[in-house]
């Protein structure tokens, strides 16, 4: 399909009519035979036993069209296979035009103090605002979603389902609409969000984010909208990036992520210095960026090699030192191999 330059869906369309035209191939073959004046019904036992064409042994001969229906059904099983059972639940996230589409539903006030109920609208318009400012990501604006919420008689937020919310976001031609609440206990505040794909319902993601009342309700919300908004570009980024490159990166920092990225090009092309430049900036901005660690102590030790540059495997020895200073049991299984 690549060489013929057809879309992505191609292959599923072929195993989709492969699967739904098996079983009728099956049905017809049964029915009807192919003889040398062409489709004929097939006769029944009775009748071909009446003509003397009954075989001799009811025992069934292989023929090599069983054989092709074999590798063909073992062909499209293996295809099937990771599709069904390695489904990645991120592979619909983005739209055509490469950008995920949001919708940021009301939150909803679970506080049963009527004074948190401004909270509602207020978080929503907010995140809207937030999230708008990225260029990964399309959101969708709350008057729209008002006119739909009234034309579904949804009077309160406190009815807004998430098989509701779903359904609104769909309407909003959205993949991934935001559901949240308010709660309270004593003089504590929680914000809580689920990020959700629209059309399964499934929870990419829930975030908490804990504070002192209405004090803290800008810090809490800005808080909130920096991490969804940094987990949605990343997810949006890596759809590109090979997955040698993003299977043990792990960074709630979009910009840092992008650092690491770029650093790893310089890295692979032999461009040392810049890579060293990109992946300082990285761990900067995110000081326990394991990834970006790793591949500036094999950067420094490359360049020191490579131009007999002892000061640069000095560096190399040292970041390895304070590198090795982490605590392992917060890394994960390939992170410890790694550092080993």
């Amino acid at each position: 399909t690549p060489a013929l330059h057809l879309p992505s869906w191609t292959v599923t369309l072929v195993l989709v009519l492969l699967v739904v035209g098996f079983p009728i191939s099956i049905i017809l073959s049964w029915i009807f035979d192919v003889t040398p004046e062409g489709f004929v019904k097939t006769e029944s036992v009775e009748d071909s036993e009446q003509k003397g064409k009954a075989p001799k042994s009811t025992r069934r001969k292989f023929q090599l069209s069983d054989g092709i229906i074999v590798v063909l059904l073992v062909f499209v099983v293996i295809l099937l296979y990771p599709r069904i059972f390695n489904k990645d639940k991120f592979e619909n996230i983005r739209e055509d035009d490469g950008r995920i589409s949001i919708a940021v539903l009301p939150f909803q006030n679970l506080t049963a103090d009527t004074m948190y109920n401004v909270w509602q609208e207020g978080v929503q318009n907010l995140l809207i605002n937030k999230l708008s400012n990225s260029e990964e990501l399309s959101v969708r604006q709350s008057q729209t979603m008002f006119d739909i919420l009234e034309s579904t008689g949804q009077t309160t937020y406190a009815s807004i389902t998430p098989s509701i919310a779903s359904d609104i976001a769909l309407k909003l031609e959205t993949n991934t609409f935001i559901v949240g609440n308010i709660m309270k206990a004593g003089d504590q505040i929680r914000i809580s969000a689920q990020l959700r794909d629209a059309s399964s319902e499934v929870v990419y993601k829930s975030y908490e984010i804990d504070g002192n009342l209405e004090d803290d309700f800008f810090g809490m919300t800005d808080s909130l909208s920096n991490i969804l908004k940094n987990y949605l570009e990343i997810e949006v980024i890596k759809q590109d990036v090979p997955y040698d490159y993003t299977s043990w990166a792990f960074t709630s920092s979009a910009k840092a992520y992008r650092y690491y990225l770029q650093g790893l090009d310089f890295y692979f092309n032999a461009d040392y210095p810049s890579a060293i430049d990109v992946l300082n900036k990285d761990i900067e901005i995110d000081t326990s960026f394991f990834a970006a660690y790793s591949c500036l102590v094999q950067t420094y030790e490359s360049d020191g090699f490579l131009r007999q540059d002892y000061d640069q495997i000095e560096k190399a020895r040292q970041l390895l030192k304070k590198f090795i200073g982490w605590e392992t049991e917060k890394l994960s299984h390939i992170q410890q191999l790694t550092l080993n």
